[in-house]
């Protein structure tokens, strides 16, 4: 596998001023420190949306209300075993019940709810008014639907209905897969095109959290937007190092968020040496900075007189020293290369 690296250096601040806003970054994120990453459909996830409108259970419907109900299958989310869930419509899971009320997304994650507590599977959280249908299948029915290989089945969470006051019309769902956890977030429609609302998922602590997108205009697609949530091992690099297991990803969520924005490799395959060099040149605070510079080093103190003192003097003096060997990254990086085939 081949890849391409942006430029750390012009990368960097544009990332970060995305991370300020809220905006999703690439097709591909994570892991958060659960483990979890997403990709969507411009990296792999597949839209195959499943209309259970006609066919499914009404969990819930109106205006701010929120009911359980019992899945057909064994789930978990952030490592919660779970046999029901709760639906919302206002456009999110959860496990509590208490959550009716919260008509404000949150962005970016992780934060705590407004109201309420509990994870969060945020499928398209915003001030909606909408019917929740809920609907699972078997191995076979999956199959039939277009999902193979489903042992344990798949369950089917679809909204239908508009926004808040008779806003936009909105029509999407959360498919989850129970052999292994993932999740399938599919937007069908959505007149504000997520300028107001938040798509990610956060644990029952608002601690970890993945965002894919939150008030960003034009962010979602409908007919198009596939955010698919799966769930591997959490990361084990300080982002400075190489991973020891071969793991993608850094435990600082900002530095891998710039690493990655210009190397999506070290997020979707492996936070090799690579990736850490890039560490070293995109987070230098993070990675060990130069020790500040010392001017003078006489014992007795000199005044430095500009007069005096030519200007490649003075800035041979300000020129920071090679940090010291207990540094945990070198603060002078070995060149970034362009491009690598993996192993």
């Amino acid at each position: 596998m081949r890849r391409t690296i942006s430029s750390l250096s012009t990368t960097s601040a544009v990332i970060l001023a995305s991370l300020a806003s809220g905006e999703a970054l690439a097709a591909v994120g994570g892991p958060d420190g659960a483990g979890y990453s997403f990709a969507d459909q411009a990296d792999g996830a597949v839209y195959n949306y499943v209309d259970i409108s006609a066919t499914g259970t009404i969990v819930t419907m109106g205006d701010d209300f929120a009911a359980s109900i019992p899945l057909g299958a064994p789930f978990e989310v952030y490592g919660l075993p779970l046999m029901d869930m709760v639906a919302n419509t206002n456009g999110f899971l959860t496990n509590d019940a208490a959550s009716a009320g919260d008509v404000s997304n949150d962005c970016p994650l992780p934060v705590s709810p407004s109201t309420g507590a509990g994870f969060r599977v945020n499928a398209l959280h915003d001030d909606l008014e909408t019917t929740v249908y809920y609907q699972y299948f078997t191995e076979v029915e999956a199959a039939a639907l277009g999902y193979p290989g489903e042992t344990a089945g798949i369950s089917v969470f679809q909204w239908v209905g508009n926004h808040f006051g008779g806003g936009p019309a909105v029509d999407f769902e959360m498919v989850l897969f129970h052999d292994d956890f993932s999740m399938l977030d599919m937007i069908a429609a959505d007149g504000e095109g997520g300028s107001g609302s938040t798509l990610g998922i956060q644990n029952d602590t608002a601690t970890i959290a993945l965002n894919y997108m939150c008030n960003t205009a034009m962010s979602v697609v409908p007919g198009a937007t596939a955010v698919l949530y799966t769930l591997g091992q959490p990361a084990d690099s300080n982002c400075c190092t190489p991973s020891a297991m071969a793991i993608p990803g850094c435990t600082n969520g900002a530095c891998q968020s710039v690493v990655c924005g210009a190397d999506p490799f070290c997020c979707s395959v492996e936070w090799d040496m690579v990736c850490a060099d890039e560490a070293v040149l995109a987070c230098p605070i993070l990675c060990g900075a130069p020790p500040p510079v010392t001017i003078n080093t006489r014992s007795a103190p000199t005044r430095w007189a500009p007069t005096t003192t030519s200007t490649s003097s003075w800035s041979a003096l300000r020129a920071p020293r090679s940090p010291t060997s207990s540094s945990s990254c070198s603060a002078t990086p070995p060149p970034v290369r362009s491009r690598r085939s993996s192993t």
